[in-house]
């Protein structure tokens, strides 16, 4: 079997902004090979106008905005390759800056398309901008609401923060888990752009296995939490302790549906361990990647009273990326402990919560209401917004130093 041979090539030089290729693959636009640590940028495929394909860089033309143009240019209107003085390998031509912002649903829906796929990331950006990397190191992150656990997993695996869930349901990490073992966050794969805050992801990280989150499996109970932290007297854990398990019982009589979480009493979840290890299994052979072993189920899954309440007083931020219902007992739990909180509120469940009110006495029934209700109700919290995310983007934090103890 006869195998390909690098032949030096003469080429002038290659057009700004290009990459360098990971694997070896046969350059579409001329006979020669493309071998890993070439210069190549992105071109249409002929007849295929969405799909890329990567060609030497000498042989692609000098016009940079030929080329495909740049997916953040196109939804951002912006890059952040050139923002931050790096180039680009796409292009950025000015008719289509900004031009699938707002671009509808394919299937002809009259909802305005939501582009927030990769909000958790973003977030965990302005969590490292805004607290720092020693902070978020130096203590436990409460994710509250977690739904798969997205967020905390990128904090334990890429930023080396000890991040511990708070939900009802389980985890479920495995498309983050593929997207590990494919190599999709090692450095070179990112660039140092977008790996800036990945200071645990090094290269070759691949080749070893993610980390699960630990999960407390319940609902977020401001009030129930803090007795659980304060507990001293045998008394008072065995109260606190009892507690815990009941809520453990309850976010298992809890499953999610079309209509959101209901309360199925007596309801058993030993189906949905058989269910996650099938789905497990058929996504690992139908990714094919190397090393495809996940952990235990049950091995992150915190059941212990007592390990929980270490836990919760070594906390030292508690963060709700659409935390649903969760959002002022966030807020709530964060300042009684005199630590701060960082949260981005979606839906206002108004009916849930009919005493909340502004300070004009107006009732909250919108996301603004909810945004001004929690900077009214707790001062000195701000607001900031996630410009790279769509749909609910307004942050709701409070710095360290803006959360004394009450």
């Amino acid at each position: 079997m006869s195998t390909a041979i690098k032949i030096p090539v003469p080429c002038p030089v290659p057009a700004p902004g290009t990459r360098t290729s990971r694997r070896q693959s046969q350059c579409p636009l001329c006979p020669t090979i493309i071998f890993p640590g070439d210069s190549v940028v992105p071109t249409s495929r002929s007849g295929h106008p969405s799909a890329i394909d990567w060609v030497h860089a000498a042989c692609c033309g000098p016009d940079v905005n030929a080329r495909p143009p740049c997916r953040h240019w196109r939804r951002l209107g912006r890059c952040p390759l050139l923002e931050a003085g790096e180039s680009c390998a796409f292009g950025h031509p000015p008719d289509a800056r900004g031009e699938s912002a707002d671009a509808g649903r394919k299937w002809g829906g009259r909802r305005r398309r939501v582009r927030n796929g990769h909000r958790n990331s973003v977030f965990r950006a302005f969590l490292h901008k805004t607290y720092g990397s020693e902070f978020l190191t130096s203590g436990a992150v409460l994710d509250v609401a977690a739904g798969k656990g997205a967020l905390g997993w990128e904090l334990v695996n890429l930023s080396g923060v000890e991040a511990v869930a708070v939900e009802p349901r389980r985890i479920d990490v495995k498309q983050c888990s593929r997207k590990w073992r494919a190599g999709h966050y090692e450095p070179s794969r990112l660039g140092k752009v977008f790996s800036k805050c990945n200071l645990a992801a090094e290269e070759g990280c691949s080749e070893r296995n993610d980390i699960l989150p630990a999960q407390i499996r319940c609902f977020f109970e401001a009030e129930g939490f803090g007795r659980m932290i304060d507990a001293e007297t045998a008394e008072e854990k065995e109260e606190a302790n009892e507690w815990f398990d009941a809520q453990r019982r309850k976010a298992r009589e809890f499953r999610w549906t079309t209509r959101g979480l209901q309360n199925h009493h007596g309801y058993k979840d030993e189906s949905e361990d058989e269910n996650d290890t099938k789905d497990e299994e058929e996504g690992d052979e139908k990714a094919e990647l190397p090393n495809t072993a996940f952990p235990a189920i049950t091995e992150n899954e915190i059941e212990s009273a007592t390990a929980a309440r270490r836990i919760l007083r070594k906390t030292i931020l508690v963060v709700g990326m659409h935390p649903d219902q969760a959002a002022g007992e966030i807020a709530a739990f964060a300042h009684s402990r005199g630590i701060p909180w960082c949260a981005v509120p979606c839906c206002v469940y108004s009916d849930e919560f009919p005493k909340r009110r502004l300070a004009d006495g107006t009732r909250v029934t919108t996301h603004d209401h909810l945004v001004r209700w929690l900077c009214e109700t707790y001062p000195g919290a701000q607001t900031a917004v996630l410009d790279d995310v769509g749909g609910k983007n307004v942050i709701v934090y409070t710095l360290p130093s803006q959360s004394p103890l009450p």
